[in-house]
């Protein structure tokens, strides 16, 4: 038997049209919404577990991106610490703690989401860790590893995001999926996921852009298959 669990109710969604609607009213850009699936095969095939919920997390990192491109403010003008992942600062923090110390990561970096198989620094990732939802978070707070050791999961390649437009509704969607297989020998409990993006001028960065904390670990037995599908849809004025 699937167990489902729902938590994008209607009440929800209505609010999230509403802001839409209020922002189309007042000539400002809509914000993008995003919603995350994980879905749990067992060994035989068979779906185990349904898990809807909306993304509640993003991280500044992500608005940091925004407002660099959206600003165009370069390094020139960046204000706050020069090495600061804080307030006022338009730094980037990798998942290593570095922080980017120029502007030109920002304003002049190409953004990639793809990751190859067993890439596990890029795109959707997993993790164990329970701690609360943050805004200053840069990384999940128990990354599950790549492999097939003990407490590892297999990373599967993920492709680019597949695009999609909605004439009715004016909507542009993108759909980001990832597979991972967990071939360790015993069950992982994946209580976080996070979407981390690579930035590319020169050298590559990685960036998370959002870190959500699960109401309910999903249980991934030793020889299930985890899938994990980001949603992320902007409505247009037109």
């Amino acid at each position: 038997m699937t167990k489902i669990i729902n938590e994008i109710t209607p009440e929800h969604l209505a609010k999230l049209d509403q802001i839409d609607r209020n922002c189309i009213a007042m000539h400002v850009p809509t914000p993008p919404k995003t919603f995350i699936n994980m879905q749990v095969h067992d060994k035989e095939g068979n779906l185990t577990l349904d898990y809807s919920m909306p993304s509640r997390s993003w991280v500044r990192n992500a608005y940091n991106r925004l407002a660099s491109q959206m600003l165009e403010l370069d390094g020139a003008t960046v204000t706050g610490s020069a090495t600061a992942y804080e307030a006022g600062s338009l730094k980037i923090k990798q998942q290593n703690a570095t922080v980017y110390t120029y502007g030109e990561w920002l304003t002049g970096a190409q953004t990639y989401t793809t990751a190859a198989i067993s890439n596990d620094t890029y795109g959707i990732i997993v993790g164990t860790g329970n701690t609360a939802e943050s805004f200053e978070h840069y990384a999940l707070a128990a990354k599950v590893a790549n492999g097939t050791s003990a407490g590892q999961i297999s990373y599967q390649a993920q492709d680019a995001p597949v695009g999609a437009y909605n004439s009715d509704t004016k909507k542009w969607t993108a759909t980001i999926t990832r597979i991972f297989n967990n071939n360790s020998g015993g069950s992982i409990s994946v209580a976080e996921v996070g979407y981390v993006c690579q930035l590319y001028y020169a050298a590559a960065k990685d960036m998370l852009v959002c870190r959500d904390l699960l109401a309910e670990a999903v249980a991934v037995a030793n020889g299930a298959q985890l899938t994990v599908t980001y949603t992320i849809e902007m409505t247009y004025p037109a």
